[in-house]
Protein backbone atom coordinates (compact mmCIF):
# COMPACT_ATOMS: atom_id res chain seq x y z
CA UNK A 1 0.00 0.00 0.00
CA UNK A 2 2.64 2.41 0.57
CA UNK A 3 4.16 1.53 -2.44
CA UNK A 4 1.14 2.13 -4.18
CA UNK A 5 0.69 6.15 -1.90
CA UNK A 6 4.15 6.72 -3.07
CA UNK A 7 3.69 6.24 -6.82
CA UNK A 8 0.46 7.78 -6.75
CA UNK A 9 2.17 11.14 -5.07
CA UNK A 10 4.71 11.14 -7.85
CA UNK A 11 2.19 10.91 -10.21
CA UNK A 12 0.58 13.76 -8.70
CA UNK A 13 4.45 15.93 -9.21
CA UNK A 14 5.05 14.71 -13.22
CA UNK A 15 1.69 15.31 -14.55
CA UNK A 16 -1.63 13.41 -15.67
CA UNK A 17 -3.13 12.15 -19.00
CA UNK A 18 -7.17 12.43 -17.53
CA UNK A 19 -9.91 11.65 -20.05
CA UNK A 20 -13.80 12.02 -18.77
CA UNK A 21 -14.88 8.37 -18.92
CA UNK A 22 -16.80 7.85 -15.76
CA UNK A 23 -18.55 4.95 -16.88
CA UNK A 24 -15.09 3.09 -17.16
CA UNK A 25 -14.90 3.81 -13.54
CA UNK A 26 -15.71 0.49 -11.53
CA UNK A 27 -19.59 1.06 -9.86
CA UNK A 28 -18.24 1.58 -6.26
CA UNK A 29 -16.34 4.57 -7.14
CA UNK A 30 -18.69 6.32 -9.00
CA UNK A 31 -21.73 6.12 -6.28
CA UNK A 32 -19.08 7.05 -3.27
CA UNK A 33 -18.28 10.59 -5.57
CA UNK A 34 -22.17 10.90 -6.11
CA UNK A 35 -22.65 10.69 -2.18
CA UNK A 36 -20.08 12.94 -1.14
CA UNK A 37 -19.47 15.88 -3.91
CA UNK A 38 -23.30 15.72 -5.13
CA UNK A 39 -22.55 19.52 -5.59
CA UNK A 40 -19.68 18.98 -8.35
CA UNK A 41 -20.59 18.30 -11.61
CA UNK A 42 -17.01 18.84 -13.03
CA UNK A 43 -15.35 14.90 -12.72
CA UNK A 44 -12.23 14.01 -14.78
CA UNK A 45 -10.89 10.47 -15.04
CA UNK A 46 -7.42 9.41 -14.90
CA UNK A 47 -6.76 5.67 -15.70
CA UNK A 48 -3.11 4.04 -14.34
CA UNK A 49 -1.56 0.52 -14.21
CA UNK A 50 -2.19 0.14 -10.62
CA UNK A 51 -5.11 2.98 -9.74
CA UNK A 52 -7.43 5.79 -10.82
CA UNK A 53 -8.32 8.60 -10.19
CA UNK A 54 -11.39 11.46 -10.13
CA UNK A 55 -10.39 15.18 -9.87
CA UNK A 56 -13.12 17.12 -9.41
CA UNK A 57 -14.07 20.51 -8.63
CA UNK A 58 -16.11 21.76 -6.08
CA UNK A 59 -16.48 25.70 -4.74
CA UNK A 60 -13.42 26.40 -6.51
CA UNK A 61 -10.91 24.29 -5.32
CA UNK A 62 -9.72 20.94 -6.80
CA UNK A 63 -9.58 17.70 -4.93
CA UNK A 64 -8.38 14.52 -6.57
CA UNK A 65 -10.00 11.43 -5.14
CA UNK A 66 -7.52 8.14 -5.87
CA UNK A 67 -9.01 4.72 -5.88
CA UNK A 68 -7.70 0.77 -6.47
CA UNK A 69 -8.82 -0.43 -10.15
CA UNK A 70 -11.85 -2.30 -7.93
CA UNK A 71 -13.60 0.58 -6.73
CA UNK A 72 -11.86 0.62 -2.98
CA UNK A 73 -11.28 4.32 -1.80
CA UNK A 74 -7.09 4.94 -0.99
CA UNK A 75 -7.12 8.68 -0.54
CA UNK A 76 -7.55 12.46 -1.51
CA UNK A 77 -5.79 14.89 -2.09
CA UNK A 78 -5.55 18.89 -2.66
CA UNK A 79 -2.87 21.67 -2.89
CA UNK A 80 -2.10 22.67 0.33
CA UNK A 81 -0.29 26.28 1.81
CA UNK A 82 3.35 25.39 2.41
CA UNK A 83 3.02 28.17 5.88
CA UNK A 84 0.60 26.11 7.01
CA UNK A 85 2.81 22.45 7.43
CA UNK A 86 3.48 21.31 11.08
CA UNK A 87 5.76 24.10 12.79
CA UNK A 88 8.26 21.37 13.07
CA UNK A 89 8.58 20.51 9.65
CA UNK A 90 9.00 24.82 8.72
CA UNK A 91 11.55 25.00 11.81
CA UNK A 92 13.49 22.07 9.14
CA UNK A 93 13.04 23.17 6.10
CA UNK A 94 14.22 26.49 6.99
CA UNK A 95 17.53 24.96 7.75
CA UNK A 96 17.95 22.14 5.38
CA UNK A 97 15.91 23.15 2.71
CA UNK A 98 15.64 26.92 2.46
CA UNK A 99 15.55 29.25 -0.35
CA UNK A 100 17.33 30.42 -2.85
CA UNK A 101 19.11 27.08 -2.73
CA UNK A 102 15.89 25.14 -2.82
CA UNK A 103 12.30 26.26 -4.53
CA UNK A 104 8.88 24.91 -4.09
CA UNK A 105 7.07 23.99 -6.38
CA UNK A 106 4.40 22.03 -5.39
CA UNK A 107 2.96 20.97 -1.42
CA UNK A 108 -0.19 18.35 -1.29
CA UNK A 109 -1.63 16.90 1.56
CA UNK A 110 -3.00 13.74 1.14
CA UNK A 111 -5.36 12.24 3.61
CA UNK A 112 -5.45 8.04 3.02
CA UNK A 113 -8.27 5.67 3.80
CA UNK A 114 -7.27 5.72 7.44
CA UNK A 115 -7.38 9.56 7.50
CA UNK A 116 -4.00 9.93 8.39
CA UNK A 117 -2.43 12.67 6.61
CA UNK A 118 0.68 13.73 5.37
CA UNK A 119 2.32 16.29 3.39
CA UNK A 120 4.32 15.52 -0.18
CA UNK A 121 6.68 18.79 -1.04
CA UNK A 122 7.96 19.00 -4.57
CA UNK A 123 11.36 21.17 -4.46
CA UNK A 124 13.57 21.67 -6.96
CA UNK A 125 17.64 23.18 -7.20
CA UNK A 126 19.90 23.84 -9.81
CA UNK A 127 21.34 20.28 -9.30
CA UNK A 128 18.08 18.38 -8.37
CA UNK A 129 14.44 18.09 -8.19
CA UNK A 130 13.65 16.77 -4.36
CA UNK A 131 10.49 15.17 -3.35
CA UNK A 132 9.55 14.84 0.50
CA UNK A 133 7.10 13.40 3.05
CA UNK A 134 5.87 15.41 5.61
CA UNK A 135 3.73 13.68 8.24
CA UNK A 136 1.45 15.21 10.84
CA UNK A 137 4.32 15.45 13.78
CA UNK A 138 6.09 17.42 11.04
CA UNK A 139 9.17 14.50 10.70
CA UNK A 140 10.31 15.24 6.97
CA UNK A 141 11.58 12.05 4.41
CA UNK A 142 13.34 12.15 1.40
CA UNK A 143 11.63 10.43 -1.36
CA UNK A 144 13.30 8.31 -3.97
CA UNK A 145 11.99 9.72 -7.50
Amino acid sequence: MKNLVFATMITLFIGTSAFAAPNDAPYKSINALKKAYQQSNQITWSKYASYQKASLVKAGMTTELFYTLDGDFIGSSKTFAYDKLPKNALNQMAVKYAYPEFELVKCIEFVNADNETNYYLSLSSINEDLYLQVNEKGQITEMNN
